[in-house]
């Protein structure tokens, strides 16, 4: 599992902080801690707007608050992070789809190579091929794509 560093969690934290100040804790932490959720449970397929709801115990307006801060909503945060990580993935050359599905969240690979498609414009493997894909990089345990990892 990929684990975000604190700081990055703490420089949300201060952004926050200093963009609502103290009037509006609750606003901010409700946000923030929908962003630690995210980050920490990034792999996980049960990720979804209902599972941070009923996790974090905030509602609709937490989602409208998150959109209003971070500027996308969070069903696009949590995406734009698995895509990232899956091509970080795909360039550090694991290219098993399944793999990759299930590594950055995802319960099959079609959801997955779907989502990156609509992300990136081109399909998982085909990207792989279009930029130097080397099926001597294709590793032969789908174990070593822990040690792959950022």
């Amino acid at each position: 599992m990929v684990h975000y560093s604190n700081s990055e969690v703490e420089r949300i934290k201060r952004y926050v902080i200093k963009k609502y100040g103290e009037k509006n804790r609750k606003y901010r932490y409700d946000v923030v801690e929908w962003i630690d959720l995210i980050h920490t449970h990034l792999n996980s397929e049960e990720l979804t707007i209902a599972w941070l709801t009923k996790k974090a115990g905030f509602g609709k307006k937490t989602s409208e608050r998150f959109h209003a801060d971070v500027g996308v909503t969070a069903k696009f945060y949590i995406t734009k992070l698995r895509m990232e990580m899956a091509k970080k993935l795909i360039d550090k050359g694991v290219v098993n789809t399944m793999i990759l599905a299930v590594y950055v969240g995802y319960s099959n690979r079609s959801t997955f190579s779907k989502a990156f498609f609509r992300y990136y414009g081109i399909y998982p493997s085909i990207y792989h091929n279009k930029n130097g894909g080397d099926n001597s990089r294709i590793y032969s345990h789908m174990f070593v794509v822990y040690d792959t990892i950022l």
